[in-house]
């Protein structure tokens, strides 16, 4: 039997796994006296590539002296910014398409110029550009705070779901708490190629959890974010707060439902993206557990969550996401097994304001090894699927119970 048909699949899922290229900023710039003159540049730092421009130096040495006219690429997002300046560099000209803004800066020299624009990037203009990075949300599959599966929003929507609304171990009950608490450890990383550049990913969370009673518990996480796409890097951190409320609590082997209000809140910085900020929500979660006997059970998942935007200052650089985003997620998961288990899930993520990829898929499979009554260890591949965006997370959760 011939299986041809799975030959796109396969392009689809193997395709990040090249090599990742191609830089997330790029400038074309073109004289506008004197004898024509054109250059495209690229880099991992949009205030350099802007420094290097507006100085005339590095790749636009040859532009010293003559005035010009530039236009920026953004993580994919083309004529994101243009530019334009005299001839010696003491006027340039910043207008931002997607917004309408635009504003000159004059000054003395060069440096003066580009010590104005700078301080406009980090500071200043902070408003201005938090619009601007609103519009980068919408287009492209690589934005720091929101849009995309791997951007500050979906990464903490995601990760309440996997603790409130999937059951990655099956050693400690929802409905039968035979323990006080529990320590998790999460980890994963993996390679995402997107239409608007590729990247690596990689989330670590620290989580611990106690029953306040047989129906109530409490849920604390810590949740850790690196991005690098080509050189430019982007930090993260989280906090998770959750109450596990057992509505339908039986036998450990018995149809059980448990729902769980969480808060959620994290920050974002990347100086290479000129770009962070605070995201702050909550949300609710389902999990329905259907034991179909034997060693099989199916699981339920449902959230839906609210994450809204907050100005962040760093090193005296001030961020602000314009991010307002509401998120859903469904799925489901098949458990097999008891001390060796193999699990599967399937689910579909969907934000509902504009986003740069506004559905997407996540299939999952793993192997998981009972380490006593109450702990465990568990491997997982996953990948994000959408239209011109594919990513591959390699997972390990250490788990202990008490």
């Amino acid at each position: 039997m011939k299986f041809t048909w799975l030959a796109p699949l396969w392009a689809v899922i193997l395709s990040p796994l090249g090599a990742l290229a191609g830089d997330v900023f790029e400038i074309t710039a073109h004289t506008t006296s004197g004898p024509p003159l054109s250059k495209t540049a690229s880099g991992s730092s949009i205030i350099s590539l802007t420094e290097d421009l507006v100085e005339a130096r590095g790749d636009f040495k040859a532009f010293d002296g003559r005035a010009l006219s530039g236009s920026l690429t953004y993580a994919g997002m083309k004529d994101a910014v243009r530019f334009a300046a005299n001839a010696d560099g003491t006027n340039v000209t910043l207008t931002i398409p997607s917004t309408g803004f635009s504003r000159t800066f004059t000054g003395a020299s060069r440096s003066d110029v580009e010590r104005q624009i700078r301080d406009f990037l980090k500071r200043e203009g902070a408003q201005a550009w938090g619009t601007f990075l609103g519009k980068v949300n919408e287009k492209s599959m690589l934005a720091v705070n929101d849009g995309n599966p791997q951007s500050l929003t979906a990464t903490l929507a995601a990760q309440a779901f996997g603790r409130f609304a999937q059951r990655p171990n099956m050693w400690h009950q929802p409905d039968a708490m035979s323990g006080d608490g529990e320590l998790r450890i999460d980890a994963s990383a993996g390679p995402l190629n997107t239409d608007d550049g590729d990247g690596y990913a990689v989330n670590v969370a620290l989580t611990t959890s106690y029953d306040l009673s047989d129906r109530v518990g409490l849920s604390l996480s810590l949740p850790l974010l690196y991005r690098t796409f080509s050189g430019a890097q982007v930090y993260g951190i989280g906090l998770e707060v959750g109450l596990p409320l057992r509505l339908v609590a039986q036998g450990p082997n018995d149809l059980s439902w448990q729902m769980t209000p969480f808060f959620t809140g994290g920050a974002s910085f990347s100086e290479d993206f000129a770009a962070g900020g605070v995201v702050l929500g909550g949300g609710v979660s389902s999990l329905l557990s259907i034991p179909l006997g034997g060693d099989l059970t199916v699981v339920v998942g449902n959230q839906v969550s609210y994450h809204g935007g907050l100005p962040l200052d760093v090193s005296n650089v001030r961020f602000d996401p314009d991010v307002m985003q509401y998120i859903a997620r469904n799925g489901a998961q098949v458990i097999f097994g008891r001390d060796w288990r193999i699990e599967g899930s399937l689910i579909w993520t969907h934000f509902f304001r504009e986003a740069a990829l506004e559905d997407y898929f996540t299939p999952s499979i793993g192997v998981s090894k009972a380490l006593g009554q109450l702990s465990g260890l568990r491997v997982a591949w996953s990948a994000d699927l959408g239209v011109g965006y594919v990513s591959h997370n390699l997972s390990v959760l250490l788990y202990l119970g008490w």
